[in-house]
Order: C-alpha cells, then structure tokens, then sequence
C-alpha cells in the first residue's frame, strides 16, 4: 500500500500495468486514507512466477519462496519511489492484509493450496517507550557538553524517515566514542551493556551492518544500497540507545566506555521483543507498531481486504 503525502488524488487518470524484469506491477487507486491527514493511497499489486514448488511442512503450512518475494518487494519499493518523485510528494509504504496471494495456474495447483494449512504467518510488533525529561541544570549542562551529538539526535528526531533516522544514529554513536563504525561495536556494545536493558553485542552488529549500505552508493564499501524498509523495525531500540549514549556517556568524543547517570531509565524496552521495565508511579508513552508477515513493512490496519480477487488464492496460519 503506497502512501502519497498529498490530499489529491495521484495525477496517472488510470490503473496502470508494467512489467519490469520477472515482476509485474499494478496500480488500484483506493482513494483517501482513514487517518486524520487524508493521504491519498495507491495499492500496488507485485506478481512474479515461483521457480518450483513452495515448501509446505509435515503440518501443511506453506512458506511463502523469499528469493522471490524480496524481488517483488523490490520493485514495489522502486515504483513508489517513481511515483513519489513525479508527484513530488512524500511517500510511505505499508502492508494490506492479506500482504500475500497465491495465483495457482491449474486446478491441481488449487487442490494443492486447498489441503494446506495455509501462509506461515510471522506478524511481529516494534515497541517503543518514553517518559518526560526534566529540563533541569543537569540536562543542559550534558547537553552543552555535547552540542554536537545533540545536532545530530534533533536531526534524527526531525525526521518521519527511518533510513534518515538510522543515518543519525549511526553518525551519534560514532561521534560519541570518535571511532569507525569497524570500530565502534565492542565500545558501543560495552557502554550499553551497563544500561542494563538487554543490549546484546549481537544486536548492536545488526544495526552496524546496514551502515555502510546507508551512508554510501559509490559500490565501493558495499554493493548493498540500504533502504528504509531493511532499518523501520530497529529504530525504537536505537532511539533509546542513542539518548542513553546523549545523555549517560561520562567522556564525550572518547572511546571511553564510562558511564554517568545524568538520565535514569524511568521507562524502557529491555529486548527485541518488547519487554518493559517501567518505574512505579510514572506515566511513560507507549507506540507500537504492528508488522506484516514477513516483518518487513508496516501493517496497515485501515486496508483488510476481505473478498480477493479472482484468481488470488490466500489463507493464513501461525506456527
């Protein structure tokens, strides 16, 4: 479900088709969103044909081929962004329910589909808490100290984007300890473990490792070009991580592991799984955001589709 930040309607007057290497894609305009700013939403529709046969378990739940749908994924992703420069406009990309169908080209493929238990499902959901910060002597003078760090968190929180976001981040983290981002795992894992809320070494290489795709596009750190999609579900951690390297990092522009206690965690996720630590008598701020299938793009609560087309095959299960 593509998302124009524009109350128009887009300017193509009709659906569309193309094709595009192995993928096809189509245009459904569906008119306004539900929500309070009224974007205009175009759904697109990517089909591509499986190589073989998909694995279905012992349970007879099907696993939808990943080879394929990241390359439809792709080019979703690369129609929008057409989309979105000849309507200069903003755009966001979400899921519908079903985010998925099957086209079964014969009546065998349909009884195939038929006997299954259905789509294995994987929905997940992206916690992110928050509390007030007191604006006290304490505060400004950390940030005072840290003028340059604190640029680079207001960039990241100007900003609706999660690649623009992740960027920011990535730039703290490494102006914090004025190190490489080669160089910037072990302290940065060090640092945030004496936070105590779960930061794992494992979990700090992921974010690492999209750096390179994100920063640059000269094919020379990497071939990889990073999208939004790839960092979306990593943001609420690495939001919190990067008030705690703000805010509790006792030598600023130092690898120094050392911590201060300038900004104590009131409320927090503890894990990738939303666990929570909240401190009795607060009134933190909860957001969650509710994942696809495959947890790549944001679910769209407002697009359940109910009666598929014909010819489109869906049902899904939970393993």
């Amino acid at each position: 479900m593509l998302h124009l930040d524009k109350k128009d309607a887009p300017s193509f007057k009709k659906d569309w088709e193309i094709v595009l290497g192995e993928v096809t894609v189509k245009s459904i305009k569906i008119g306004k969103s539900q929500d309070a700013i009224k974007k205009s939403r175009v759904m697109l529709q990517a089909s591509i044909e499986i190589q073989g046969v998909p694995i279905k378990n012992k349970d007879g739940i099907i696993y939808a081929p990943d080879h394929e749908r990241k390359k439809a994924e792709h080019v979703i992703e690369m129609v929008s962004n057409f989309i979105s420069i000849i309507e200069k406009c903003k755009r966001s990309i979400s899921s519908p329910h079903p985010c998925l169908a099957f086209i079964p080209s014969n009546k065998e493929e349909l009884e195939w589909l038929d006997d299954s238990s259905g789509i294995y499902s994987n929905k997940s959901s992206v916690s992110g808490a928050y509390s007030e910060i007191e604006f006290g002597e304490t505060i400004l003078s950390v940030l005072l100290d840290h003028t340059d760090g604190a640029a680079l968190m207001a960039e990241a929180l100007s900003s609706n984007h999660s690649g623009n976001k992740y960027r920011e981040f990535i730039r703290l983290f490494e102006c914090a300890f004025k190190l490489s981002s080669s160089q910037v795992e072990n302290k940065l894992s060090q640092f945030l473990a004496g936070s105590k809320l779960g930061y794992t070494k494992e979990e700090i290489k992921v974010w690492l490792s999209y750096r390179h795709g994100a920063m640059h596009a000269d094919g020379k750190k990497t071939d990889e070009i990073v999208l939004e999609s790839d960092v979306k579900s990593y943001i609420p951690r690495m939001e919190q991580a990067a008030y705690d390297v703000l805010f509790n990092k006792k030598i600023w522009g130092n690898s120094s592991r050392e911590r201060a206690d300038n900004l104590p965690h009131i409320v927090a996720t503890l894990n990738e799984k939303n666990g929570l630590v909240i401190t009795k008598g607060s009134t933190p701020t909860f957001q969650v955001q509710m994942f696809d299938d495959f947890q790549v793009y944001p679910m769209d609560l407002n697009a359940v589709i109910n009666n598929l087309p014909d010819g489109l095959w869906s049902k899904w299960t939970a393993q």
